[in-house]
């Protein structure tokens, strides 16, 4: 059976056909209800189900899962920085930064609670702890939002009106709202990066992160809005610098946002960007 994902995999990242997700939840996952442990960074474990078509991309040997942003780790994640896993999913981003960090300077926000308990396992696998919250990020702490999952698909979960789904069947839950300032409130690091991947609710995020960017700060983000809605916001409301991480681990400033749309309208997959304030230490990473 690993050998036919493999396969379609291969296939998929060759064509890019419709019907991969379909394939591996309603066929696949029919015959076979396999985990299995795959070696991800350096030394860290990753288990995964063989018939995830979000993560099972891994089993292809030499495959690298946005290697843009595993670069950008490399050059910024050293001592004196702390790391927030904002969507953290099963702790992919999360188990890299462990391996280049003390446990007290990483901390991993997921909101699905099965999601979040497979994050937890995976943690467990590799003997490894860190700060963790299960939690929706948004502009204000304490509240509580909707937030689904289509079928078994954990990669595209949301708060409920993020996406348009009208049409399909949701998983619903009722979870806690965490702002990035709380998550932060207290911690004497020098420097914090970020990884902002909630599906939509990015903008409110950045909104609850008022004193946070105002330290030495790189948020990373991914514009899934062909408007280019979080890249506007971040130029034209926020005023930072933006940047667009490159998989060859260049990152090139992006000064206008037509700049911006033409990046996102060109990308096949959306694209992952990095903001900071002017006077950022960060700034000395950017073409």
């Amino acid at each position: 059976m690993k050998w036919l994902v493999v396969a379609l995999a291969k296939l998929y990242l060759k064509i890019n056909f419709r019907g991969y997700g379909f394939l591996n939840y309603q066929v696949f996952s029919r015959i076979t209800n396999r985990n299995i442990t795959v070696n991800v960074h350096g030394y860290s474990k990753f288990n995964i189900s063989l018939t995830d078509p979000y993560w099972n991309f891994l089993l292809i040997q030499d495959y690298r899962h946005e290697p843009e942003i595993g670069f950008f780790l490399d050059k910024t994640l050293m001592p004196g920085t702390t790391f927030i896993d904002g969507g953290a999913n099963y702790g992919y981003w999360t188990l890299k930064a462990l391996e280049l960090l003390t446990e007290n300077c990483v901390i991993a926000i997921e909101a699905a609670s099965e999601t979040y308990e497979l994050l937890e396992a995976n943690l467990k696998l590799n003997r490894k702890s860190s700060i963790l919250y299960n939690c929706a990020i948004s502009q204000k702490s304490g509240q509580t939002v909707d937030f689904e999952t289509v079928g078994k698909y954990h990669a595209g979960a949301s708060v409920t009106g993020k996406k348009d789904r009208s049409n399909i069947s949701r998983n619903l839950e009722t979870v806690s709202t965490i702002s990035l300032d709380d998550i932060t409130e207290g911690i004497l690091s020098k420097r914090f990066v970020v990884k902002l991947d909630i599906e939509g609710s990015e903008i409110d995020g950045f909104r609850g992160a008022e004193k946070l960017l105002k330290k030495d700060t790189a948020i990373i983000f991914e514009e899934i809005s062909q408007k280019g809605e979080v890249c506007k916001y971040v130029l034209s409301q926020r005023g930072l610098k933006l940047a667009k991480i490159n998989t060859n681990g260049t990152i090139t400033l992006v000064e206008e946002f037509a700049e911006a749309r033409e990046i996102i309208i060109n990308s096949k997959h959306g694209a992952n960007f990095v903001c900071i304030v002017s006077d950022s230490s960060f700034k000395s990473l950017i073409i």
